[in-house]
Parts: structure tokens; C-alpha cells; sequence
């Protein structure tokens, strides 16, 4: 909800330079990069639901950043969207390796479609963040933000890791 905001935000609040906005997005782009091998060890040896804890966690961190930064410091959004690189990175990974664990290889590319198409409601998200922005506060959005992306966070405890499935024994005939 608060991602398109950040930037507009540190000009608004932040006061920064049209300058810094290539340098946010070069810190995000070399965050998503980066994270890539953190993600891929992640995934391979402690599965994707440690992938998908650790991104929305790191995604949670990115409002509270914004909240707390002065605007003496706007430097400090320079980690904030390195943070955003690699949380969104990892969300992408984690996701859908976790969905291609669950689903049944004849299903796969339903699931995948099915994930798109009910990722749909999403979309609109950023709209309802402008509202909140226009009619009530950057600070409203951000502490939103933070309250939503906590309780995904906390919804993650109930996944359960495919990969710890206990086999089923193979009947004998």
C-alpha cells in the first residue's frame, strides 16, 4: 500500500533533491540483486517459508523506517529501499516456490494462474494509499502499512514448511 509513496514522501516530508529519486531506485534495484543469494541459500536449506518470514519481515521494517526518519537524515532512505529490493525479492521467491511445493506437479500451472488472478484485489492497494495519503497523513499510511504487513507477518507462523512433510509409507500388495 505505502510502496509508490516513499519516494513521494521523502520529497514532500524529506525535502530531497530529484537527484536522490535515481539514487533510491538504484539502491532498491542493487538490494533485489543482492538478495537473490541470500535467498536462493535460504530457500534451498531452510525452505520458503523462512524465505517469506524473512522478506515480510524486512518489508515491515521498510514504514517504520519512514516514520522514524528526520528529515535532516534523508540518507537514511537509501537502506530503506536497498530494504525494499530485497523484500520484495524474496516475497516474489518465496512465493511462489512455496506454491510450486504445495501444488501437485499436474497442477502447477493452474495454481500459478489462480495465484495472479486472486492477486487481483491487490491491485488496488496503492489507490486506497493515495486516498489515505490525500485525505489523512504519509504518517496514517506508513503506521497502516505497518499493522497489515505485521499481521501477514504473524499469519506466516501457521504456513507449514512442504519440505518437512513426513512421507507417506507406500502401501504393500
Amino acid at each position: 500500500m505505502a510502496l509508490p509513496f516513499y519516494v513521494v514522501y521523502a520529497r514532500d516530508v524529506l525535502g530531497i533533491t530529484l537527484g536522490m529519486v535515481g539514487i533510491f531506485l538504484s539502491a532498491q534495484m542493487l538490494g533485489s540483486v543482492i538478495s537473490n543469494l541470500l535467498w536462493g541459500y535460504l530457500s534451498d536449506f531452510f525452505g520458503n517459508k523462512k524465505v517469506i518470514q524473512i522478506s515480510i519481515f524486512l518489508g515491515l521494517t521498510a514504514p517504520l523506517i519512514a516514520l522514524i526518519t528526520p528529515a535532516d537524515l534523508s540518507q537514511l532512505f537509501i537502506p530503506l529501499f536497498v530494504l525494499i529490493g530485497f523484500s520484495m525479492t524474496g516475497q516474489m521467491i518465496g512465493n511462489t516456490n512455496f506454491l510450486l511445493d504445495i501444488s501437485p506437479p499436474k497442477d502447477r500451472p493452474t495454481y500459478i494462474s489462480l495465484r495472479g488472478t486472486l492477486r487481483f484485489p491487490v491491485m488496488i492497494f496503492p489507490l486506497i494509499g493515495g486516498i489515505i495519503v490525500q485525505h489523512i497523513s504519509y504518517t496514517f499510511l506508513f503506521m497502516v502499512t505497518v499493522l497489515s504487513v505485521l499481521l501477514g507477518f504473524i499469519l506466516t507462523f501457521r504456513l507449514h514448511e512442504p519440505r518437512e512433510r513426513v512421507p507417506v509409507k507406500e502401501m504393500k500388495s
